[in-house]
């Protein structure tokens, strides 16, 4: 259950806010009820990392989930994640390796490890490996992000359309509609933005997402409005923030500073 919900605060199923506090109750009773559990130290430092913003805690905890469980590849896989997101790639992509070898078959696997590896700029890398995987679900999206860095937009767009083909209503159709404007198809772009906007107000759609897409139509007030509404969401895309190459020329702003320190001061908000 609380993995459940932590995943719904990522791919947009509920406000993450609201699910933070379910993630937190359901991972403090399953401690309760098995604490050598490695799954739950997963979940507790995926929480601690974001929204508690408790670096130290966190990493404790994901590396007691491997110690628990050294053949885990969900902990393996976190901890991978979370190392991305404080930039430390190279411990990031040893552990991204480890669930390859681990879970071979997990298209999610391959998906994990090209994702670094776009990150990094590594754009041919990250195709390479994505063309590794026994299915093309979630890799595709990566294809997307790939050709996007490349500014090989006809092939970005294709890959993002056949992503959204897959699994409509998701978090790719802002990918899809980003590109669609640097590429100067705006009409299309605005036509997916708007949808976007439109379920916002009865229901919920990534704040984080929604700034992408006025990158792509570079529009700097709109971005930054819309970083900031994620961060009064705690949306959980804001730790990408810092690797995220579609938001790098926004990193030194003073805007994202201050969205940082306003994260930071929120985490006293949420339970421990």
């Amino acid at each position: 259950m609380g993995t459940s919900y932590s995943l719904l605060a990522f791919y947009g199923g509920m406000l993450p806010r609201e699910a933070y506090i379910l993630d937190a109750a359901t991972f403090h009773r399953t401690l309760a009820l098995a604490p050598n559990l490695s799954d739950v130290y997963v979940q507790r430092g995926l929480y601690r990392g974001f929204p508690k913003m408790d670096p130290v805690a966190a990493e404790a905890d994901l590396r007691r989930a491997i110690q628990i469980s050294p053949t885990s590849e969900d902990a393996h896989h976190a901890y991978s994640i979370w190392l991305a997101d404080q930039g430390r790639f190279e411990e990031s992509l040893a552990e991204a390796k480890k669930v390859l070898q681990l879970d071979p078959l997990w298209a999610g696997s391959y998906a994990s490890l090209a994702s670094l590896l776009y990150n990094l700029g590594l754009y041919d890398q990250a195709i390479a490996e994505v063309t590794k995987a026994p299915n093309l679900y979630p890799s595709q999206a990566v294809f997307g992000l790939a050709y996007e860095g490349k500014k090989d937009y006809v092939r970005s767009i294709a890959a993002f359309q056949e992503t959204v083909r897959l699994s409509p209503g998701g978090f790719v159709d802002a990918d899809l509609a980003r590109v669609y404007a640097i590429s100067g198809h705006r009409q299309e772009a605005d036509s997916i933005l708007q949808r976007l906007l439109k379920q916002r107000e009865s229901g919920y759609f990534s704040a984080y997402k929604i700034a992408s897409i006025y990158v792509g139509f570079n529009n700097d007030a709109q971005v930054v409005r819309w970083l900031r509404i994620a961060c009064e969401d705690e949306d959980p895309w804001l730790t990408r923030i810092n690797t995220d190459p579609v938001f790098e020329r926004y990193r030194s702003r003073p805007e994202i500073a201050e969205i940082k320190q306003k994260l930071i001061a929120q985490a006293k908000t949420f339970p421990d």
